[in-house]
């Protein structure tokens, strides 16, 4: 069972659980800090939020590779505000292009800036 809301303050959340005591160890009163290790998936990668086209396609980023546009589909798995973690679609490792203009298509012939971000390599969340 747990409250209804976080403690704005804090950030915690009152909660109440069973604990198996047949050692009699824990005693009423007492207090205990706990670690809940929350499942996540294994392997995401991470684009900036700018890099994501929404058209009739789907949601896609388009990626570089030798010169030429691939408009790629991606699922988002979680969104950061400016960045987003990716559940499929990407490998990591891309050159995927930053505010990509209305026009861009698959196939398309680029030349890529400097400025140009990578999506991050797969990690452990």
């Amino acid at each position: 069972r747990t409250s209804v809301s976080l403690a704005a303050g804090s950030r915690t959340l009152r909660a109440e659980v069973d604990v198996d005591n047949s050692a009699h160890l824990l005693r009423p009163g007492l207090y205990a800090q706990v670690t809940i290790d929350v499942p996540r998936h294994q392997q995401t990668v991470t684009v900036p939020a700018e890099a994501l086209i929404f058209n009739a396609g789907g949601t896609q980023v388009a990626t570089v590779a030798d010169g030429t546009i691939r408009l790629r589909k991606v699922e988002i798995l979680r969104d950061h505000g400016t960045s987003l973690e990716l559940a499929s679609g990407l490998d990591g490792g891309e050159e995927v292009v930053v505010n990509p203009f209305a026009a861009l298509s698959d196939g398309q012939k680029v030349k890529a800036d400097d400025g140009q971000q990578t999506a991050s390599a797969p990690t452990g969340h």
